[in-house]
């Protein structure tokens, strides 16, 4: 009888784990432009390429829309790779490759206003941007 107690504890101790581990959220990577990441899990590599647009809403301003910034990103998995353009908003925020969904959640640094007032967002920063992604395994 103990054995059987025993069994059961040890089959939903079991059940218990293999649920927290599917319920896992997924890795995260910030990337310089330029520079590479790679995902330990997934095995991806995550270029971040350029910056294709920024017109995100000055993070010292109070905007009506949020704005967008687009970026390029290369993605590698073995000897495969795809380029894509991402956005911090609207549709194409993911992007699907080597059943994995590489999301792109935020873009540092910020914009800013000008102590004039007028926006920077035609001037280079003189921080480099930083781009960051989540991916996550696509369930069949």
């Amino acid at each position: 009888m103990k054995s059987l107690k025993l069994s059961i504890f040890l089959l939903v101790l079991v059940a218990m784990f293999s649920v927290s581990v599917f319920a896992q959220s997924g890795e995260s990577v910030t990337v310089n432009v330029g520079d590479s990441g790679t995902l330990a899990k997934s095995k991806l590599v995550i270029k971040f390429v350029k910056v294709i647009e920024d017109s995100r809403c000055p993070a010292d301003v109070n905007c009506i829309w949020a704005g967008n910034a687009k970026i390029e990103v290369e993605i590698t998995k073995g000897s495969k790779s795809k380029t894509f353009v991402l956005n911090t908003t609207g549709n194409e925020t993911a992007a699907n490759f080597a059943n994995y969904s590489v999301t792109f959640t935020d873009l540092k640094p910020e914009k800013t206003t000008g102590t004039d007032g007028e926006d920077k967002k035609d001037k280079p920063c003189s921080v480099p941007y930083k781009a960051t992604f989540t991916v996550e395994k696509i369930a069949k």
